[in-house]
C-alpha cells in the first residue's frame, strides 16, 4: 500500500466519521424534536381540555343568568301588581274617608237639627 492509497483511507474514515457524528446530531434533534412534539401535543390537550371546561362554565353561567332575569322579570311584574293593589286601596280608602266624613257631616246636622227642635218645642207642664 502507498502513501495515496493510506491518505483516501484516512479520508474515508474520516468521512464515515463524519458521517456517523452527524447522523448522531441528526438522531439527538429527531429525538429532542420528538420530545418537544409530545410536550406540544401535552398542551395543545391540556388547553383543549380547559376550553371545555370554560364553555361548560360559560353555559352553565348562561343558564344561571337566564334564570336570573326570568326571575328579577317575575319579581318586577309582582311589584307591579302590588304597586297598582296599593294604589287601589288608597283610592279606596280616600273614597271611604271621604264617605265617613260626609256621613259624620250629615248625622251632625241631623243631631243638631233634633238638638233645635227640641229647643223649640214647648214643655207640657212647664
Amino acid at each position: 500500500m502507498g502513501w495515496g492509497q493510506d491518505q483516501d483511507q484516512d479520508q474515508e474514515s474520516e468521512l464515515a466519521r463524519e458521517q456517523q457524528r452527524r447522523a448522531k446530531i441528526e438522531e439527538v434533534a429527531a429525538r429532542r424534536l420528538e420530545g418537544e412534539l409530545v410536550k406540544l401535543h401535552q398542551v395543545r390537550e391540556t388547553a383543549r381540555q380547559a376550553e371545555a371546561a370554560l364553555r361548560e362554565q360559560l353555559t352553565t353561567q348562561g343558564i344561571d343568568l337566564a334564570q336570573a332575569r326570568t326571575r328579577t322579570e317575575a319579581l318586577a311584574a309582582s311589584v307591579e301588581a302590588l304597586e297598582g293593589r296599593i294604589d287601589e286601596e288608597k283610592s279606596f280608602a280616600r273614597e271611604n274617608t271621604g264617605d265617613v266624613g260626609r256621613a259624620l257631616i250629615s248625622k251632625s246636622a241631623v243631631k243638631g237639627d233634633t238638638f233645635a227642635r227640641r229647643q223649640r218645642k214647648p214643655r207640657a207642664g212647664g
